[in-house]
């Protein structure tokens, strides 16, 4: 195998690593949000299994947001914190603006200018 091979089968298994790392970050969350709901409105959780929730993540990452990389979540969830934040100083959601026009590292420096106009 040449270094190069290696590098990227390196860097293959890393993404997938880091993949299942924030999946179940995001599974954990949806359970504990689901208990947390159940707590303050009175009744049970759901069971769910982690492995059904995992399924559900990746469903609504994949075909509802188009989100098929870290990389695509890490700019999706910047996206949604700067169309929060924009909201909030302007009045209106900047409905022009998708997640996808623009990678995780544009995202931060749009995000970063429009903090400092706070």
């Amino acid at each position: 195998m040449t270094e190069l091979k290696k590098i990227r089968s390196l860097q293959r298994a890393a993404f997938e690593r880091e993949k299942d790392v924030l999946i179940e970050t995001i599974v954990t969350y949806l359970q504990l949000q689901r208990e947390k709901n159940a707590i303050e409105l009175g009744g049970t959780a759901l069971s769910v299994s982690r492995e059904k929730a995992r399924e559900d993540v990746l469903f609504i990452l994949a075909y509802e947001k188009n989100i098929k990389s870290v990389e695509d979540f890490r700019a999706f969830s910047l996206w949604e914190a700067f169309e929060d934040l924009y909201k909030e100083l302007n009045g209106i959601s900047p409905n022009w603006l998708r997640w996808y026009d623009h990678s995780y590292e544009e995202w931060q420096g749009i995000f970063e200018d429009l903090q400092e106009e706070v």
